[in-house]
C-alpha cells in the first residue's frame, strides 16, 4: 500500500525546497534559499542560464515556508501554508474539504477550519495559499 501511495503522489527529494512570502510588499517569491543572512532566489534565464539573485540581507520581513515533497492532483509542488481541497467519504457520501498544510508532530499535516487534522494520504489539489488567497481556507466553514 505504501508503496502505491509513493508512485501515485510522486514524491520528490524537495527537502530544502523554500518560497517566502515578504509580509510588507505581499509579495511570495519561489525558488528561494538562506545563505547566511541572505535570502537568495534561482531564477532561469530565457536563455537557459541560472541567475542568483539577493532579495534580502534582512529576513525579519519574510516567511519561509518548505515545500512537502508532495505535489497535488496537478502536479503542483504543495508547500506550507497552501489551502487543499480534497473529498472524504464519512460513511454517508463524499464531503469536501478545505484544509491548510501546517507542519506539526515532526511531519506535514491538513488541518481544516473545524479543527479536524487529516494525513497526506488525502491529496487533492491546491485551491491556493493563506496569504494570496485566504478567502479559499476563510469561505469553507461550512464544509468542514
Amino acid at each position: 500500500m505504501e508503496k502505491y501511495k509513493m508512485e501515485k503522489y510522486k514524491m520528490e527529494n524537495t527537502r530544502f525546497k523554500l518560497r517566502a512570502w515578504h509580509t510588507k510588499q505581499q509579495k511570495m517569491f519561489y525558488d528561494v534559499s538562506l545563505l547566511g543572512k541572505y535570502l537568495i532566489q534561482y531564477l532561469v534565464d530565457p536563455d537557459g542560464q541560472i541567475r542568483v539573485d539577493v532579495i534580502s540581507d534582512n529576513t525579519e520581513d519574510y516567511i519561509l515556508m518548505q515545500c512537502t515533497g508532495l505535489t497535488d492532483t496537478h502536479s503542483q509542488d504543495i508547500y506550507e501554508n497552501d489551502v487543499i481541497r480534497f473529498h472524504i467519504d464519512f460513511g454517508f457520501g463524499d464531503c469536501p474539504v478545505s484544509a491548510k498544510v501546517v507542519f506539526m508532530n515532526a511531519g506535514f499535516q491538513f488541518e481544516s477550519k473545524a479543527g479536524c487534522d487529516y494525513g497526506v494520504s488525502n491529496l487533492g489539489e491546491i485551491a491556493g495559499n493563506m496569504f494570496e488567497t485566504p478567502h479559499l481556507y476563510e469561505d469553507n466553514e461550512g464544509e468542514n
